[in-house]
């Protein structure tokens, strides 16, 4: 399996502001990785306050990203296990939250709703 490449924009405009076009790309992995994701739980999605991560003991990092590619976390869980993360500082909007371990790394996605 390959992974797909998809570039595209999002047109934003807030009124009294000007518009803005920002483009961003989509990297669709298709290589199977349904057994990895299914060890990595993470609720509840949307969220407001915390989210709760139950994290098999390969991941070493977790990292909440906003789509321009901001790192807005990190939480360090050298053995996994069960973590709870404050996101109350983080502004509503679609994120992708990294799990990464030395040899194995995914993302998913997660909506913070006030």
């Amino acid at each position: 399996m390959t992974n797909q490449i998809i570039a595209d924009s999002i047109f934003t405009h807030r009124p009294g502001e000007c518009a803005e076009l920002d483009p961003f790309i989509i990297i669709e992995d298709r290589s199977d990785n349904s057994g990895f994701v299914s060890e990595i739980r993470i609720h509840p999605n949307p969220a407001s306050d915390v989210i709760y991560l139950q994290l098999p003991d390969w991941v070493e990092t977790v990292e909440i990203h906003s789509l321009d590619g901001r790192l807005w976390k990190q939480l360090l869980t050298p053995d996994g296990g069960n973590y709870s993360m404050s996101i109350s500082d983080i502004p509503s909007g679609i994120y992708t939250i990294r799990t990464q371990g030395a040899k194995r790394m995914l993302t998913q996605q997660i909506s913070i709703t006030r």
